[in-house]
């Protein structure tokens, strides 16, 4: 599939490990100014019920739980994937788009 814009594609390591680097880009392409306070937020993100609460997305608890657990970014702390055998196959069918994406992507420079 051919894009008309090249899509701003970010490594989530690259994210975890420089979030003020990676905002301050997601800003810049979307015009949008940056701001230090985006690097953190309340505890239990009392500002952000309606979101967090599963009734606009139903998943949030699962994916975000540690976001309400927190009050900002935390030092990168690289994870040990266990994918189990059962999901191998997918992964092999995922892997080729995966690198074809991660080649185009936000390349950071500190």
């Amino acid at each position: 599939v051919k894009m008309k814009k090249k899509p701003l594609v970010i490594n989530s390591d690259d994210f975890l490990k420089y979030p003020s680097v990676i905002l301050k880009k997601i800003c810049d392409k979307f015009d949008i100014p940056f701001d230090e306070s985006m690097l953190h937020w309340k505890y239990g993100l009392q500002d952000s019920k309606l979101f967090f609460s599963g009734q606009l997305f139903p998943y949030s608890d699962i994916w975000y739980g540690g976001i309400k657990e927190s009050t900002g970014f935390k030092p990168y702390d690289k994870k040990k994937s266990n994918l189990p055998e059962k999901f191998r196959a997918i992964l092999d069918v995922c892997m080729p788009i995966y690198h074809k994406l991660l080649s185009s992507k936000f390349i950071v420079t500190i």
